[in-house]
């Protein structure tokens, strides 16, 4: 990831708030550690408030700027980090069988644009996507919340299923961890598609959250000081208390 990560982070540095560059340098620090990710991410936001106060930020991303454009091989990411479908051709995979030996399988020609893909319920939209992810990832987030092995939740019957997927460069996708963000298990899509009903009681942010999996950092992001908690009273200068108040009157009216 760290590589995607220097790629983003020289497009995102330059004109920049402070905060932000924070948070770009805080993902940086915990994508270097081991663990779940966003354990990292609030262990260098809290554990680490003391130094992230009292730097130079503006000069620090300049530097790093400078230091990320002299990287060729950054040049070379593909955008999002993944590369393009050209073809998919499955058969006996879940949903996918075959009409005799001679049978080469369902084969799936994608856009380059968008694929939009409709059919009634039992019509192999859950298996397309599956062949998909595992043809990708090299695994199906479904099965492991079913607790069953991938193999067994892919069979149909005793034959071995089949599988290609081929990207447009006309060569195989190859398996990665960075294609996982792309699928979204079964029970957060029914959280998603109750985003826009009024009898969930839940907030847009908690369901967005939930989707995608970013609970954890949205709690971390929801224990930062808000505007209207934040009273500054307690500081005044004695000696200016006659002064603010002068401004507070001629604020009321105007």
């Amino acid at each position: 990831m760290s590589q995607y990560l220097l790629s983003f982070a020289r497009q995102n540095l330059e004109g920049r708030s402070d905060a932000y560059l924070v948070l770009l340098w805080c993902m940086y620090q915990a994508n270097q550690g081991k663990g779940r990710y966003s354990d990292h991410i609030k262990t260098h936001i809290t554990a680490a408030a003391d130094q992230l106060l009292g730097r130079n930020y503006q000069r620090i991303a300049a530097r790093f700027k400078k230091v990320l454009d002299s990287k060729p091989e950054l040049d070379r990411i593909p955008p999002f980090g993944l590369g393009t479908l050209d073809y998919l051709r499955v058969k006996n995979f879940r949903g996918f069988g075959e009409f005799g030996p001679d049978d080469t399988g369902t084969f799936i020609r994608f856009s380059k644009l968008k694929n939009i893909f409709y059919a009634p319920n039992g019509g192999g939209k859950s298996s397309l996507c599956e062949a998909l992810e595992i043809g990708t990832t090299g695994d199906i987030k479904e099965a492991a919340r079913r607790k069953t092995k991938v193999n067994q939740y892919i069979a149909r019957g005793e034959v071995k299923p089949k599988l290609m997927l081929m990207g447009t460069d006309k060569l195989p996708v190859k398996r990665s961890i960075s294609w996982s963000g792309c699928f979204i298990d079964r029970n957060r899509l029914q959280e998603f598609s109750l985003l826009g009903s009024k009898d969930t009681g839940s907030a847009e942010s908690d369901v967005l959250a939930t989707l995608f999996g970013l609970e954890e950092l949205q709690e971390v992001i929801s224990r930062f000081v808000r505007p209207e908690s934040f009273s500054l009273k307690a500081f005044m200068r004695a000696d200016q208390a006659e002064a603010l108040d002068t401004l507070e009157r001629a604020r009321v009216s105007l």
